[in-house]
């Protein structure tokens, strides 16, 4: 379903490439990227939002979220600067009819107010 994918630990890694084709993991992101950023804001605990890579720096990288205004009424975007621990690639889709394979209590993330939020699937009931 749409809105709706398996939680992997592997999402939570930020490199693409394997360690040794990568210098430091500075170098696993791009400017222009799109990325996930996990929140850390009372009330967004762990739940991760698309942003896009600005600007490379030396143990962070400022985004720009393009889903939250900078203030309200404003057409600018929101920007931060996030410590690369927080940042994830963007994942590969789900594969279709991938939700017929899941089993109770599966690890899940699903999209809901513009954030992927973790969670699990319930039993069903009897």
């Amino acid at each position: 379903p749409e809105g709706l994918r398996v939680h992997s630990c592997k999402l939570a890694r930020s490199p693409f490439a394997a360690p040794e084709e990568v210098d430091s993991p500075l170098g696993a992101f791009a400017v222009g990227q799109r990325v996930e950023v996990m929140q850390e804001d009372e009330g967004y605990e762990g739940a991760w939002f698309v942003a896009e890579v600005l600007e490379l720096q030396k143990e962070a990288v400022r985004v720009m979220y393009p889903a939250f205004a900078a203030e309200e009424g404003s057409d600018a975007k929101l920007e931060d600067t996030v410590q690369l621990r927080r940042l994830r690639p963007m994942p590969p889709p789900p594969a279709p009819a991938f939700s017929g394979s899941l089993s109770a209590g599966a690890p899940l993330e699903m999209l809901f107010e513009d954030g992927w939020w973790q969670g699990g699937l319930p039993a069903s009931p009897t």
